[in-house]
């Protein structure tokens, strides 16, 4: 064998290697490649999906801010009637007690005239007016104080 023939057999084979070497490298670098490629649609996938997920969140957190002013306004208009309510029977107890006292103040002062209603003692009036509260308070375990009734006498 020449040395030529050899020098021309070893480029051959250098070459015939650096070739494979750089298929080889350029599989690896498109590998690569399609690994980056799948990752950032997976990431572009993922980011579309958190936006979605915050948008739900914002959309659930107004439904329910919503529905909280809905509740205080039915809260409200409950809480208004009632106080309402309360308001006339209240103006309706304090016209009983006054129509109680003056029966009471006319008994007093013209005993010997003929009366329409019979005489009220003091006790009886207190009773009846504690029973005439307790007629028009709806609520449960709600008691008119005695002073509060001795003072409206």
């Amino acid at each position: 064998m020449e040395p030529s023939q050899t020098i021309v057999d070893l480029q051959t084979k250098n070459f015939e290697t650096a070739t494979k070497e750089i298929e080889d490298l350029k599989v690896r670098v498109d590998r690569k490649h399609q690994k980056i490629l799948r990752l950032k649609e997976s990431e572009m996938d993922l980011k579309e999906k958190l936006r979605k997920s915050e948008d739900d969140k914002k959309e659930l957190l107004h439904a329910k801010d919503r529905q909280i002013l809905e509740l205080q306004g039915h809260l409200l208009d409950f809480v208004n009637k009632t106080l309402q309510r309360y308001g006339e029977r209240l103006t309706k107890l304090e016209t009983e007690n006054l129509e109680l006292k003056a029966r009471l103040a006319g008994d007093i002062k013209e005993p010997k005239k003929k009366m329409s209603h019979r005489p009220i003692k003091l006790g009886e009036l207190s009773a009846e007016l504690l029973a005439n509260a307790r007629s028009h308070v709806e609520i449960k375990d709600f008691e008119v104080p005695r002073e509060i009734l001795e003072a409206m006498l």
